[in-house]
């Protein structure tokens, strides 16, 4: 998965390779797998970083929302606390 960042903030998650437009520039899906990670984030493109501490067992858990931060330089998507269920 990847994150499109714009001025320090996440506008739009891509969970599977497809065609973008920045700009004025149209970009075919493959880029998300041709170009560099640096290539990738000079345009605004991040890879995700799944943090799965919080996930658990669903048979036995209900999981929380995941939300994503972008902080140095970084895209992280964390899980809130998973709920025991009855």
């Amino acid at each position: 998965m990847w994150a499109k960042v714009e001025d320090n903030n996440i506008t739009r998650i891509y969970a599977r390779p497809r065609q973008i437009t920045i700009g004025d520039v149209n970009h075919p899906a493959n880029i998300f797998e041709l170009w560099s990670t640096s290539e990738l984030e000079a345009i605004g493109i991040y890879e995700i970083t799944i943090d799965s501490t919080n996930l658990k067992d669903t048979e036995y858990y209900t999981n929380g929302e995941i939300t994503y931060t972008f902080a140095s330089g970084a895209v992280t998507g964390t899980y809130a606390t998973a709920t025991a269920r009855d």
